[in-house]
């Protein structure tokens, strides 16, 4: 009768816990950094990722416009605070707010542009859609500015 033995080497069964546990916390508390958008100026929350087959770029008079998506498992209210008081920081100011269920939408104005950020929760995720235009010169009219009282 044939058998086979092999040696089998000890293994360090708490050493092995430790490290696993360690790697564990590390992730747990490992902080999510906001990336900047493929519009320059437009942080994003690390949490979110771009959802490719629904963005579109272009580039006119030397500046990116279009619709970029995003997704990801983050609360709306959190994105919502996030994305006011980061674009305030890169000098966008809210022109206006529709908060609704389930639905809410910023509308900002810099210079010569607009950005309107729309988030949409769904279940435990969360879309946005953030689109960014020229001003096209109507910024004055929508804003009240230059109106001529009669």
């Amino acid at each position: 009768m044939a058998s086979c033995v092999a040696r089998v080497e000890p293994v360090d069964r708490r050493a092995a816990y430790l490290r696993s546990r360690q790697v564990q916390k590390e992730e747990r508390f490992l902080e999510v950094r906001p990336f900047l958008s493929q519009f320059g100026d437009i942080p994003v929350p690390g949490e979110l990722y771009e959802v490719a087959e629904h963005t579109l770029m272009m580039e006119t008079r030397g500046e990116k416009t279009g619709l970029i998506v995003y997704t990801g498992r983050v609360l709306k209210t959190s994105l919502e605070i996030f994305f006011r008081a980061e674009l305030k920081k890169k000098e966008w100011v809210l022109v206006t707010a529709f908060v609704t269920e389930p639905s809410t939408i910023l509308m900002f104005n810099k210079k010569s542009r607009w950005c309107v950020i729309v988030l949409d929760a769904r279940g435990s995720a969360t879309d946005v859609r953030i689109g960014v235009s020229q001003d096209l010169g109507l910024a004055p009219r929508l804003l009240g500015h230059g109106m001529q009282r009669q």
